[in-house]
């Protein structure tokens, strides 16, 4: 855990001054929070919990459970204050331990899921501050079609296949969409994917996932937006994917990437 925490934090410091330049040169969107934090606590304590353990059906708590995460939540992640983007990792890591790990009603789970994974979807590709998109990416990573859990009825999480089609989405954007993808997103793409494929993605993208990895990995210029030492840097993560995709068995694809 301790790993991984230090090594998002390494990641999202090499994005952010790789776009230093373009976030003081323009100005990124926000959302306005419509309801306090109180009042967001509020609700989390009194709606959102007791929805997610059962105690409520979904339907008697939505109208809440929405004002929660499309009011308070998720505006509180696009704010571009300097207090705010450094609440990020905390914002992100209560969207998943006081709601979506926190909880045993599958219906809530799912819906609140299926909300984040289309907010988040809408701010990693919209005119927010890079540390404000690449955080979406790195929660639609997160997001699980079976959440883990401990203790006796222990089990390890499912990834959301959704969400490893939209991480690939970002890996294999060329920019005809419209606004060129950053590699900011990429490199959270690559996290998430990594996330995915320790625990075991839908078979149906393993073969997008490999050649989108050895993509990266055999590109040649670098993007206009990083330097070389961290276009090497990408590659490497691209590498680290593909081995974790074929831990329990060589590749010749693969293989031929990862020596090259």
């Amino acid at each position: 855990t301790t790993r991984t925490c230090t090594g998002l934090a390494c990641m999202l410091t090499v994005c952010l001054l790789a776009t230093i330049p373009q976030a003081f040169a323009q100005q990124y969107k926000s959302i306005p929070a419509k309801i306090t934090e109180k009042a967001a606590n509020i609700l989390l304590r009194q709606k959102v919990g007791p929805a997610l353990r059962k105690a409520v059906p979904l339907a008697a708590n939505q109208a809440e459970i929405d004002d929660y995460f499309k009011k308070y939540l998720f505006p509180t992640m696009t704010s571009t204050s300097p207090q705010a983007l450094g609440k990020l990792e905390e914002l992100r890591d209560d969207l998943f331990n006081q709601t979506l790990r926190n909880g045993t009603a599958k219906d809530t789970q799912d819906y609140i899921t299926n909300m984040t994974l289309g907010v988040m979807g809408a701010i990693a590709k919209g005119n927010y501050h890079p540390a404000v998109r690449y955080n979406a990416v790195l929660i639609i990573g997160q997001l699980d079609q079976e959440y883990s859990r401990r203790g006796s009825n222990a089990k390890k999480p499912v990834p959301l296949p959704a969400g490893t089609a939209a991480l690939l989405g970002y890996l294999e954007s060329d920019g005809n969409e419209g606004a060129k993808i950053p590699t900011s997103l990429k490199l959270g793409a690559l996290v998430g994917l990594t996330r995915h494929a320790r625990f075991g993605f839908d078979p149906q993208y393993a073969d997008r996932v490999t050649q989108a990895a050895i993509a990266l990995i055999n590109q040649k210029e670098k993007p206009e937006d990083i330097t070389t030492d961290v276009h090497q840097w990408l590659k490497c993560q691209a590498g680290k994917l593909l081995a974790k995709q074929y831990a329990a068995g060589p590749n010749a694809l693969a293989h031929e990437a990862l020596t090259g």
